[in-house]
């Protein structure tokens, strides 16, 4: 009986250390959303990483990866760029230039837990073309 109560409280004790430990969340805020790409212009990401939403994570090693659309293109047509930390607590930027006309996927991975967020796919239009605004709705889900 005395050994059932001390494995009971010791894994009551665990159970109540484990979120402390291992547990949290981490969001991640684009600072400008771009609505489309140019090729072979330089785009720079700005985005902040914030445990719980709230508190800014510092020195992390961020990567952002751009791909483009197609399965095949997916397995070939990968582009890593690691991100630098900026000017602010949390803050991070990464350069990203696309190649390619068409559409691309940009992927950030937080270097926290193997998170990592998927964004819209952008528009990249050929250098120096601007293509149509895209509707309301469509801006609106790009954003949010």
């Amino acid at each position: 009986m005395r050994r059932a109560l001390g494995v009971l409280a010791l894994g009551i004790l665990l159970t109540a250390a484990t979120p402390t430990a291992f547990g949290g969340w981490a969001v991640v805020t684009l600072q400008q959303v771009p609505e489309y790409l140019e090729v072979g212009q330089p785009t720079t990401l700005s985005f902040k990483i914030r445990q719980h939403g709230r508190r800014p994570l510092e020195h992390l090693s961020p990567t952002v990866t751009v791909r483009r659309g197609g399965f095949f293109s997916r397995l070939l047509g990968t582009n890593r760029v690691k991100a630098v930390e900026g000017s602010e607590p949390g803050l991070y930027e990464a350069t990203i230039t696309p190649p390619d006309t068409g559409e691309v996927s940009v992927t950030i991975d937080t270097d926290l837990f193997r998170w990592s967020v998927d964004l819209l796919p952008f528009r990249v239009v050929a250098a120096g073309e601007t293509p149509p605004s895209l509707a309301p709705h469509d801006r609106g889900r790009q954003l949010f």
